[in-house]
């Protein structure tokens, strides 16, 4: 949490003026949230006060291994491989849909991804960009807590206003920046509306999307459907604030 506490030292933020309670990262949050829909992951808290900082704890959640028949189970289904797959499907996505088409990156990627690493299916061509992250402060019930959070990426909207003059109203336009998640997921096939497919994503990965998203107003999701080798096939968009209501709809 050192990084947390440098950037809020660096923009002139005081956690003790603002009676900060908790300093984290997001993802122990999801961890807390998401408990009592996966009940079967233990997870461990961990909590460190401030030398200095009166009444500040730094707060940290970690899973810990369960001896459950179900999680050995799954440990034993596990395949490594197909994992490295997926992930490297991800991140792989992420590249892509954030480097600009005509930037040095995109030429960089195009010719990673030449016929010799055809053969190398986690090959480097993923391009590692800095990691960039947003602090938030919310709350609950009436303690005060600042999140750390990788995001993403960051849209740019255009927003369109009337502005009045003397003698006439012009139409002008307004960027906006809106945080955006990127997510890939197993495609569903067309027609398959109220399948098990579409039960299983809504009630374990929008759930998991929806969670990271709304602790720090991330207010658009974007899904790439892949198939089973890895090829994006379509995008799709969510808004996060929709997911709960889409999801009992579909349950």
């Amino acid at each position: 949490l050192d990084d947390l506490l440098g950037a809020l030292r660096h923009a002139g933020y005081s956690l003790e003026k603002q009676q900060i309670e908790f300093l984290s990262f997001r993802n122990n949050f999801n961890k807390i949230m998401a408990t009592p829909y996966k009940r079967r992951d233990a997870w461990r808290i961990g909590i460190r006060r401030h030398a200095e900082i009166k009444h500040l704890i730094m707060l940290d959640v970690r899973h810990v291994d369960s001896s459950s028949s179900f999680s050995q189970t799954n440990k034993s289904n596990y395949n490594e491989d197909r994992m490295k797959s997926t992930m490297y499907w991800g991140r792989r996505s992420e590249t892509l849909c954030t480097t600009p088409t005509n930037s040095d990156q995109s030429d960089a990627i195009d010719d990673n991804d030449s016929s010799a690493n055809k053969h190398n299916k986690h090959s480097s061509s993923t391009v590692e960009f800095p990691e960039w992250c947003t602090l938030v402060k919310t709350k609950v019930g009436q303690h005060r807590i600042v999140l750390g959070a990788e995001i993403d990426c960051v849209e740019i909207r255009n927003k369109k206003y009337d502005k009045d003059d003397e003698e006439k109203t012009t139409v002008q336009q307004e960027q906006q920046q809106w945080m955006m998640e990127l997510k890939t997921s197993r495609l569903i096939p067309d027609g398959a509306a109220g399948s098990r497919q579409w039960t299983s994503f809504y009630r374990y990965k929008a759930l998991s999307y929806w969670i990271q998203s709304f602790l720090v107003d991330v207010r658009t999701i974007l899904v790439g459907w892949r198939d089973d080798n890895g090829v994006l096939r379509r995008t799709q968009r969510f808004d996060t604030h929709a997911l709960p209501r889409l999801s009992v709809q579909q349950l």
